[in-house]
C-alpha cells in the first residue's frame, strides 16, 4: 500500500491517468489530490468524477475550484457578471 499526494493537474486528464498507470497505481493505495484539478485543460470535470467515483481518491480544493464554487449559485447555474 501507498500513499501518493499531487496537485495542479489544471484538466490535464490524459496526464493523469498516464500518471496512475506510471506508479502502478491500485485499489490498496490512496491518493490525495490537493487542489488546481480543474481549469485550463479540457478535461477538469472528468478529473473530478474520476476521483468522486474512486473510493480511494479525496479533493482537497485549491483555489480554482474555490473560484468555480463561488461563480455559481444553488441551483448550479453560472453567475458570469456578479
Amino acid at each position: 500500500m501507498a500513499t501518493y499526494a499531487i496537485s495542479d493537474l489544471h484538466g490535464q486528464y490524459g496526464i493523469f491517468e498516464k500518471l496512475l498507470e506510471v506508479i502502478d497505481f491500485s485499489d490498496d493505495d490512496y491518493m490525495y489530490v490537493l487542489g488546481d484539478a480543474i481549469d485550463r485543460g479540457p478535461d477538469g470535470i472528468r478529473i473530478l468524477q474520476k476521483i468522486m467515483t474512486s473510493p480511494n481518491m479525496d479533493l482537497l480544493i485549491g483555489n480554482h475550484e474555490f473560484l468555480m464554487l463561488n461563480s455559481m449559485d444553488l441551483d448550479g447555474s453560472i453567475d458570469l457578471f456578479p
